[in-house]
């Protein structure tokens, strides 16, 4: 049985925002593992002009990956499922209701698979940890 819409968007909130052990948690760990195949330049303005290398791609759909089987796990705890929750967000927006809190979580979930947001994310953890290294190849 699913929770009703009202709990499920608080917890989402925290999940998203407060947890530890949340999405915000998993990312930092996604892009600090993967921030040094991304290379910048050293005025900011320029980086979104730059070369987009085929290994930036790869990267975007592990880390897609990641982010739909997390979505999906944390909703199923719920007894919610991906494509019922984001149809929920899209009712919870057209209503002419105040929408603030569906509207901050729906925009949350749509900037995680949005590549060029993704690629801001990876360069300003790069900014902020120059010297990390990318991980090992797989054997």
């Amino acid at each position: 049985m699913s929770v009703p819409k009202e709990q499920l968007i608080s917890s989402v909130m925290e999940w998203a925002f407060l947890s530890d052990t949340g999405i915000a948690a998993r990312i930092e760990e996604f892009a600090g593992s993967y921030c040094a195949y991304f290379e910048y330049i050293a005025e900011p303005s320029l980086d979104e002009g730059a070369e987009n290398r085929l290994v930036y791609t790869q990267i975007y759909q592990t880390f897609q990956q990641l982010f739909e089987t997390e979505l999906s796990n944390f909703l199923a705890q719920y007894g919610w499922t991906s494509e019922q929750f984001v149809a929920t967000c899209q009712e919870e927006l057209e209503k002419e209701e105040d929408n603030d809190k569906w509207g901050s979580v729906f925009e949350i979930i749509v900037s995680l698979t949005d590549y060029n947001i993704f690629k801001s994310m990876m360069l300003d953890m790069k900014r902020r940890h120059p010297t990390l290294e990318p991980p090992p190849p797989q054997q």
